[in-house]
């Protein structure tokens, strides 16, 4: 099940923290430092964070923001997407990063990424994104539906 997270749910959020820490991921431990500090809550027009759960397990969580990086309010970037490691390759990152696309079509006109793994770059191709090298900070990008053309296809 995929929620938005109003507040991050601890002490869950911690352990997936230091598991990805164990990775060598460190946008975890960012994301609690900037949570915790305010500097980004994912509060603004168009921003959320979403976790997905199974049976009160944290297994995932991922967010979009308004881009930080560009002065452009209709580009939204998809930040702190992490799975935990023994529930990869079950479809839970493509049903979270669909989930986030669906979100996101209603309020941004495309999203940014930026990854250094080889291996999340082919995952983020397979669900349409392009690399790019255009953008300082970003490594992908994806034009996204508008809300108009979603609302029709209801």
């Amino acid at each position: 099940m995929i929620t938005k997270l109003e507040t991050l749910p601890y002490p869950q959020i911690e352990d997936l923290a230091c598991e990805s820490e164990t990775e060598g991921y460190r946008f975890l431990g960012r994301l609690l430092t900037e949570w915790n500090n305010g500097a980004n809550r994912f509060h603004k027009e168009g921003e959320a964070i979403y976790a997905y759960w199974r049976r009160r397990e944290l297994i995932a969580i991922g967010g979009i923001n308004i881009d930080p990086f560009l002065e452009n309010c209709s580009v939204a970037r998809l930040r702190r997407l992490y799975v935990r490691r023994d529930q990869r390759r079950q479809g839970i990152g493509r049903e979270l990063v669909d989930h986030i696309l669906k979100e996101a079509c209603f309020s941004f006109r495309e999203i940014t990424l930026k990854t250094d793994s080889e291996q999340a770059s082919k995952f983020y191709e397979s669900m349409g994104f392009s690399r790019i090298t255009e953008i300082r900070h970003a490594t992908h990008k994806k034009i996204l539906e508008s809300k108009a053309s979603r609302i029709a296809q209801s």
